[in-house]
């Protein structure tokens, strides 16, 4: 079941990792100094997940979220309605992360926070204090009233989501499958 979601975000870090690996102080510096220059707001963190040697530039600045919240709500599906859910509902969470992972199906996603909003209001919360995602916001009406978004994250705190996912530390190994 996890697993469905490491190919996804695996091909994201490996090519953080690449980068974070064979950067230099020089390297980092002409980084830093491009997105200075980038006409707009960038954040990014990037982390070598061998080395643990990190490139971070307004980390800790909250963005949207956008079609990253995904990955949460992927998250809080797992932990909390799967276990909960028969054999065919499984089923059905299966294909709807697969959909929403893969092809960033919004339909999938926005039936999703219907179910949450009807059975789990709280697990895109419990989730964000799990992880202790301190300034991260999913489907949430204060980060609407304050962001003008209703899902906010930072660089830094994504990459732990995506960090919990590939180390599978969140959700049970037991769950993973194969």
């Amino acid at each position: 079941m996890l697993k469905k979601l490491i190919p996804a975000c695996t091909a994201l870090i490996i090519t953080l990792s690449v980068v974070t690996a064979s950067a230099s102080p020089a390297l980092e510096r002409e980084i830093t100094s491009d997105l200075k220059q980038f006409d707009g707001q960038v954040g990014v963190f990037a982390k070598n997940l061998k080395t643990g040697k990190t490139i971070k530039y307004n980390q800790d600045t909250v963005f949207p979220a956008a079609s990253t919240s995904k990955l949460i709500v992927a998250l809080a599906t797992y932990k909390f309605l799967y276990p909960k859910a028969p054999p065919y509902k499984q089923n059905e969470y299966d294909q709807d992360i697969d959909m929403m992972i893969k092809v960033s199906d919004n339909n999938t996603f926005a039936a999703l926070l219907n179910e949450f909003d009807a059975t789990k209001k709280d697990g895109f919360d419990k989730v964000e204090r799990d992880l202790r995602l301190r300034k991260t916001e999913i489907h949430d009406e204060q980060a609407f009233k304050k962001y003008s978004y209703h899902s906010v994250t930072t660089p830094y705190e994504m990459s732990k989501v995506l960090e919990s996912i590939y180390r599978e530390k969140y959700i049970d190994k037991k769950m993973c499958g194969d």
